[in-house]
């Protein structure tokens, strides 16, 4: 089926300010400011005020999913600037106590991981922080305004630690998502609402 015009608007909120030139979307907010670029898609995004529309003519029903994706990259890019977002990580051991060092706020040197000399450095991306946590041991927070940029650091740390071929009933090591968006699941763990 082919459509001849799909349309998807979004409400900027108050205190965010939205700049759109030629497909290149800007969100400036009171932590950061965003800049995405939606060029890769022959679409049209059009801004009146608070209101951005993004609309594209004459596509079938695969390409028209195109517009809510745009869409729901902008409301995070909104929901970025204005509250960010925070994974939580925890170190999982059972015989050889895995420890962080926080080197600066965006870098993490991972060590005695299965009891090995070697460590393991992760380099956070973009604006994103990493800190450990007050209130529990053993578990890091990777915070900033991109979720892109959030969950790669996060997956960055989440395979720095795999690969390793050991027997995994003598010895437990991993290390655990704890809280994340509510946007999907991971399979070690549920997914937790953060405010």
């Amino acid at each position: 089926m082919k459509y001849r015009l799909v349309t998807e608007s979004i409400t900027i909120p108050e205190g965010v300010e939205c700049k759109v030139d030629k497909r290149v979307v800007t969100i400036t907010g009171p932590r950061a400011t965003l800049t995405r670029s939606f060029r890769a898609r022959a679409l049209t995004i059009k801004q009146d005020g608070n209101k951005v529309t993004v609309e594209i003519w004459n596509v079938r029903s695969k390409q028209k999913s195109t517009v809510h994706t745009i869409c729901t990259h902008i409301k995070n890019m909104v929901t970025g600037v204005t509250r960010g977002f925070l994974y939580k990580m925890r170190f999982v051991y059972a015989h050889f106590p895995i420890s962080g060092v926080y080197d600066s706020d965006n870098h993490i040197s991972i060590r005695n991981f299965l009891g090995e000399k070697r460590h393991r450095e992760v380099q956070m991306i973009g604006e994103t922080k990493i800190k450990k946590s007050d209130d529990v041991k053993d578990q890091i927070e990777i915070f900033g305004p991109s979720v892109e940029d959030v969950g790669r650091s996060c997956t960055f740390c989440l395979r720095l630690c795999c690969g390793v071929f050991a027997c995994v009933r003598q010895l437990l090591w991993d290390k655990e998502l704890v809280e994340r968006p509510p946007a999907a699941t991971v399979l070690l763990c549920a997914p937790i609402v953060t405010g």
